[in-house]
């Protein structure tokens, strides 16, 4: 503590008299804040230190990053949390990275099996998941959203992965349970394809494209969802749009999957979205 105390006064008195805006120097008094327990002042500092290294055309250091992750974390200010976690992923897009982000994102989707669907959807995508769980929990949620070939296919996903065991009977039962409703989906598709093609509304049109997508049929998911943008009278386009920029990401297009998911609006699946939009960039 005392050699914090003396690197904080130190450091704050050459600052003042030299007036200097160095990045380094203030991230170095943000890490000795947080060292002494003072996190506010911690993050008042290193973020000095991130705006002074952005305004001077420089990219801030991954360290002083998480010197506010930790701070704000433990002032527990989830909105500022996001921000941080999406600007460690845009600028150090290492697995690490991804993986503190698909954490915060999990949490935020408590309760909300919409937004759960398509965080677990990106940390598959990106080979995030390392849990038995998450992986049956996304299989439980895309049966229950009616898609029970996305369900097969996370749990076989699972299996090539090596995180989910042969010998586990849980999990054979939710394959077998997927299996069973995906024939007797795949019995039916045809009709729901004239059902939805006959609505006025492009619900039931969107809602056929996330079938065709647990199918892997991107081509016919893009267009389902299309035309159900065409039709209108959805509560909202966002499920829409993610679906057409999840299509694109399949079939490696990732300016068109740009275009998709800046058109995703709403608060949850916005913040989604936003990174979507990262690793479709890296396509």
């Amino acid at each position: 503590p005392r050699d914090v105390n003396k690197t904080i006064e130190y450091t704050t008195r050459w600052l003042k008299a030299t007036g200097s805006k160095d990045p380094d120097m203030y991230a170095m008094l943000g890490q000795a804040y947080q060292l002494g327990g003072n996190d506010k002042a911690a993050i008042s500092a290193t973020e000095i230190a991130v705006r002074n290294a952005q305004a001077a055309g420089k990219r801030p250091d991954e360290n002083w990053l998480r010197i506010l992750l930790k701070s704000y974390g433990n002032l527990n200010d989830s909105a500022a949390l996001s921000r941080l976690t999406t600007a460690l992923v845009t600028l150090y897009p290492t697995k690490e990275n991804w993986q503190l982000l698909s954490s915060a994102l999990r949490k935020q989707a408590q309760g909300d099996d919409r937004v759960a669907l398509n965080v677990y959807r990106l940390m598959g995508e990106l080979d995030l998941i390392d849990e038995p769980r998450l992986f049956t929990e996304w299989a439980i949620v895309s049966i229950q959203a009616g898609l029970p070939g996305e369900a097969l296919k996370t749990m076989e996903l699972g299996y090539a992965r090596k995180v989910l065991g042969a010998d586990d009977s849980r999990n054979q039962r939710i394959m077998n349970d997927a299996r069973t409703r995906m024939k007797a989906q795949e019995q039916t598709l045809a009709k729901l394809e004239q059902t939805a093609i006959a609505s006025p509304k492009g619900l039931a049109d969107v809602q056929l494209g996330e079938v065709f997508m647990s199918y892997g049929l991107p081509d016919k998911a893009i267009a389902a969802a299309k035309r159900g943008l065409k039709k209108g009278g959805m509560p909202d386009t966002d499920d829409a749009w993610m679906l057409i920029g999840r299509g694109q990401i399949a079939k490696k297009n990732g300016a068109e999957a740009r275009k998709a998911f800046s058109q995703v609006k709403g608060k949850d699946l916005g913040s989604i979205a936003r990174l979507w939009t990262i690793y479709a960039s890296k396509l």
